[in-house]
């Protein structure tokens, strides 16, 4: 009623604005059901064009507006439809379509690293392997991509899932680390406001309590009352040196772990810890965390006795690193570990890459 209201209150000309593009991934988002029915009914009533079949009219009264006011579309005298009166926006936009720098170049040319510092930390070495290119951005660009990017959500929550899952078992095993009960989790779980309503908000509490009672249960199990303790590495490079300090060893077995469900990174993380604590003395690896189900799991690495077979192993990472330093490195752990698997099960490569593509584009069902 509202709308046509608003319809009939009009004089000589009505305007409708919508957001016609998701502001993630430029997906096309439609209009409201009154908009759509509008323009259904304009579509059904008029035609534009002597012959009567030109193109829709919805079409030739429908603008398009780039996201950004600062798009060239509004300066490039493209579409007469688009304009805007901010000299500051087109002042910019004319020194940007008089610069003649090549496309691509900024990524795709190796930039110089000789005033590198030639001492790595480990900590570095190890966030490169994480993300290179959000590595290669903050280093190089001083473009900082945290962790803390919030996205939210259009819809009520009625559960708890993905990031949101991940953060309230974390949470819970801070508490659980520092003593408190499960009356206690409750409460603070409830006060931080992430939660949905009602018994949901129980249920996911409850969930995330018995995930983490569990990989604490496979953590003691995996240490046995060990005590912990550090090892000093220093790994060398042609053009620099890795040092730092590699803690949680107990005994001959360095223990990586993970409240969560174990991922690719994770495998890749604890492979490059591995190989640098058997460049010192042979040490096993042993990665523990969760399965899909929430069950415990682990993953072991057997010690290297030869010393320079680490090194070696280790050889084709520092090269990485030295790359990955000069231009962003493509690194996708998922995808391929999807390949290596299919590859080494059926020996056909055909299969391999698909299984890769599945991985890389993922489906509807958060494959």
């Amino acid at each position: 009623y509202m709308f046509l209201e608003a319809m009939l209150s009009a004089g000589e000309r009505l305007l409708i604005s919508y957001t016609g593009r998701d502001i993630r991934d430029n997906s096309i988002r439609p209009p409201s059901p009154v908009v759509s029915e509008l323009i259904e009914y304009i579509d059904r009533s008029f035609v534009t064009g002597s012959d009567g079949a030109a193109k829709q009219v919805s079409d030739a009264i429908t603008v398009a507006h780039p996201l950004q006011p600062f798009s060239a579309s509004y300066f490039d005298g493209t579409n007469s439809e688009l304009f805007s009166y901010s000299e500051e926006y087109a002042n910019a936009m004319q020194g940007n379509m008089q610069n003649s720098y090549r496309k691509g170049t900024r990524f795709d040319d190796p930039i110089s690293i000789t005033e590198d510092s030639p001492l790595v930390s480990l900590d570095a070495f190890l966030r490169f392997f994480a993300n290179p290119s959000r590595f290669y951005l903050s280093t190089r660009m001083n473009v900082f991509a945290g962790n803390d990017y919030v996205d939210f959500d259009e819809n009520e929550p009625f559960g708890v899932g993905g990031l949101e899952r991940y953060m309230l078992t974390r949470d819970v095993l801070a508490m659980r680390e520092t003593g408190q009960n499960d009356e206690d989790i409750f409460k603070v779980a409830r006060a931080a406001g992430r939660l949905p309503h009602g018994v949901a908000a129980d249920a996911a509490v409850a969930n995330a309590i018995a995930r983490v009672d569990t990989f604490l249960e496979a953590h003691r199990e995996a240490t046995a009352g060990r005590t912990p303790i550090s090892r000093d590495i220093s790994i060398h490079h042609s053009e620099f040196s890795v040092n730092g300090v590699l803690h949680d060893i107990f005994e001959d077995t360095f223990i990586a772990a993970r409240c969560g469900r174990l991922r690719d990174r994770d495998l890749l993380n604890a492979w490059i810890r591995h190989l640098i604590a058997n460049t010192g003395n042979a040490t096993a690896t042993r990665l523990v965390g969760l399965d899909k189900n929430d069950a415990a799991t682990s993953q072991t690495f057997a010690q290297l006795e030869d010393r320079s077979s680490a090194s070696d192993l280790l050889q084709p990472f520092l090269e990485a690193f030295q790359t990955g330093r000069a231009v962003p490195l493509r690194v996708f752990p998922a995808t391929s570990m999807a390949f290596a698997k299919t590859l080494v099960s059926s020996e056909d490569v055909d299969k391999a890459l698909q299984k890769a593509k599945t991985v890389w584009f993922g489906n509807d069902f958060g494959g």
